[in-house]
């Protein structure tokens, strides 16, 4: 009789999970550059924060979030073609839950004209 062995296994990784559903429709091509406010604001309990965007195809999307301190804790980049939502479960780079308070989004859509920098609340109970 053989014994099944198992082997424990974990799984680090240094960026917080972000969630980039485009949603695609069957109108016109998108020709303007649109970024959304963040929501729910102020974000409650485990969150997470979404945020809309829309590009012409070929744009890239970078998003940053920062500390008050202007520490920034997360961020990433992937192609936009069209309208998406982003979405921010509140952990850092480390996969840690961000802390209480007020953070700045920096998100950037097909260039540094197209840089906006938006406050969200973040309130744990």
């Amino acid at each position: 009789t053989q014994t099944p062995t198992q082997t424990p296994s974990s799984t680090i990784t240094n960026t917080p999970t972000i969630t980039f559903t485009p949603t695609i429709t069957a109108t016109a091509p998108v020709t303007t550059i649109v970024i959304s406010l963040p929501y729910p604001n102020p974000v409650e309990d485990q969150g997470p924060v979404y945020l809309d965007a829309q590009a012409p195809a070929g744009s890239n999307l970078t998003w940053d979030v920062f500390t008050t301190a202007f520490r920034k804790v997360a961020g990433g980049a992937q192609p936009l073609s069209g309208k998406a939502t982003l979405s921010w479960n509140l952990r850092d780079g480390w996969g840690g839950m961000v802390a209480n308070g007020l953070y700045y989004l920096r998100v950037n859509v097909g260039g540094p004209q197209h840089k906006q920098v938006i406050r969200a609340v973040i309130v744990k109970r």
